[in-house]
């Protein structure tokens, strides 16, 4: 078991030196708390980490982050599932994609993307959900079935063979260090008129691997240039709340039904 603490988690403290957010590049970043944590392989087993967040777009980071390479040799030898998980773990993003995509008049997907999918099991919930996907796509650096591929986003290079109408991220933001080319890279992938889905954790997930926690309520200015719409839960309020983008223009009460 691993003791966790954390202090003074509303007081907001100027820093000194500031690197710059790697969401949305401003350099104003408070001090929120600190939480003893386990380390990576090249740090102590135990490190105190601070925790802070950027003042323009809420993201939260860790202060020292993991290196890069840290991070790889993290999820390349650790984040494995022992087993596969069970669906429950999916049903209940997929109602909830599902009753936004029905708004919209959305009852079939010609092609979904799960993104960090290493079982590929959150298509198929939506499927259990009442929304068909007829062609169903998955990239995970490390994949644990042959229906997933090895590839990922955040790095500028990925090209998908072919747009997809929903593109899925599912806890999946606050592992890349660079969220701002992981939103570039998955918007390029929406198809026109198609929908980017955003699930990020609570700020006090019990998962030691994380580097970032971006603000569910701030990714929506950061996924700008997605043709269609963004949908994020963000689990740090507990609030399921969609937000539909179109060429930057936030629009929190949409009225334009669609078919697929």
């Amino acid at each position: 078991m691993t003791r966790s603490t954390k202090r003074s988690s509303a007081v907001l403290e100027p820093k000194a030196t500031q690197a710059p957010c790697c969401c949305c590049l401003a350099s104003d970043f408070r001090h929120i708390g600190e939480r003893h944590e386990l380390g990576f392989r090249s740090e102590p087993d135990v490190a105190l980490r601070r925790y802070e967040i950027c003042a323009r777009c809420g993201l939260v980071r860790k202060d020292p982050l993991p290196a890069p390479e840290a991070l790889r040799d993290y999820y390349a030898k650790s984040w494995q599932f022992s087993e596969p998980r069970p669906v429950e773990c999916f049903d209940s993003a997929a109602r909830w994609i599902a009753e936004t995509l029905a708004t919209y008049g959305w009852r079939e997907i010609a092609r979904g993307l799960d993104v960090g999918a290493k079982d590929s099991a959150l298509l198929a919930a939506l499927e259990r959900a009442g929304v068909r996907v007829a062609a169903r796509d998955a990239i995970d650096p490390q994949p644990q079935t042959d229906t997933v591929r090895e590839a990922w986003l955040g790095e500028g290079t990925y090209e998908h063979p072919t747009r997809c109408e929903l593109v899925c991220a599912t806890h999946v933001l606050e592992h890349v260090h660079q969220p701002r080319q992981f939103l570039e890279d998955a918007g390029r992938i929406v198809a026109d008129g198609g929908s980017l889905y955003l699930e990020v954790p609570a700020f006090e997930i019990n998962d030691y691997g994380h580097a970032d926690a971006p603000s569910g309520a701030r990714l929506r200015g950061q996924a700008a240039h997605v043709r269609g719409g963004v949908m994020v839960v963000d689990c740090q309020v507990r609030a399921r709340r969609a937000a539909l983008m179109a060429a930057g223009a936030l629009d929190t009460s949409p009225s334009r039904p669609r078919t697929a």
